[in-house]
């Protein structure tokens, strides 16, 4: 176990400025202003697509960004859309700069919000919606992990996290979570507590800190117990500072956690058919 110092960047973008063109730099400036004043930590995190345009698009603000966190010692991850030139397809996606660099590609894309199932049939739809940077491409397993010094992370984006046998392919390697959001979408409704809450769960059931970073929903610290020590306001502009640990080892779900819902299963008919003949015998 390590302790490793981390800053969550909490925008507070509203969809409307988010996607338009005209407040593009702006908002990157201002995310750059914040990330500068917090590169002492050995993590800055920032939310999902908090840029929204290609790293090749501002290649040279990119790699200005990198050498000061290279040189502070300082590792930022952020969400950013990502292109893959070669096949004209692109991804939804995050990013490491600085001390570490990685690139990692989301797994499990939302429909309609992300991509658009049967494109042929329903294309006028998604003219329609008029849903920015909504045909990505699933980036797949396999993917080259993201690290932090020696830590490996498992990253997430948005309601990835709610699935459970995609976090298990990161442990036990992984020694901290990071999930990337924004949770915006949602207003002022239930389902961003509920977001939270289903990332306690991962944590928990996998004995990992997780830094969940959004930008209007709130941001968190989650120990491995999957309490939350630290956590911002929504709709607020905010910087949240904490300490996180990294952790090794597995828990029982971590071991057994594929295996643990056939042995439910099967208890469960065992009980069952262990009632029916005793009912039987008694009559």
């Amino acid at each position: 176990m390590s302790a490793m110092e981390v800053s969550i960047i909490q925008g507070n973008v509203g969809q409307e400025q988010k996607w338009n063109e005209q407040e593009f730099w702006p908002t990157l400036r201002l995310y750059l202003s914040m990330i500068e004043e917090q590169l002492d930590k050995k993590l800055v995190v920032l939310p999902e697509a908090a840029i929204t345009t290609f790293p090749e698009n501002i290649s040279s603000t990119m790699k200005l960004l990198t050498n000061s966190a290279f040189t502070r010692g300082s590792t930022v991850l952020t969400g950013i859309p990502l292109h893959d030139a070669s096949k004209n397809i692109y991804y939804n996606g995050i990013i490491t700069l600085g001390a570490n660099q990685g690139v990692y590609h989301k797994i499990h894309l939302l429909p309609f919000g992300e991509y658009l199932p049967c494109k042929t049939i329903l294309r006028w739809l998604h003219r329609f919606l008029f849903i920015p940077m909504a045909d990505f491409t699933s980036g797949g397993y396999g993917q080259p992990d993201i690290t932090v010094d020696t830590t490996v992370i498992a990253p997430f984006i948005c309601y990835e996290i709610a699935y459970a046998d995609l976090l298990l392919r990161y442990l036990p390697r992984a020694g901290l979570i990071v999930t990337i959001s924004d949770d915006s979408w949602f207003g002022d409704s239930i389902a961003q507590a509920q977001h939270l809450e289903i990332a306690r769960m991962r944590s928990m059931e996998v004995g990992r800190y997780q830094i969940f970073a959004n930008n209007r929903g709130s941001s968190a610290i989650i120990d491995s117990k999957g309490i939350i020590i630290l956590k911002t306001e929504p709709f607020q502009r905010a910087v949240l500072n904490g300490k996180v640990f990294t952790y090794t080892g597995t828990t029982p779900w971590v071991a057994w956690g594929k295996y643990l819902f056939i042995f439910f299963i099967l208890g469960f008919l065992g009980l069952f058919m262990l009632s029916l003949f005793l009912a039987k015998k008694q009559s």
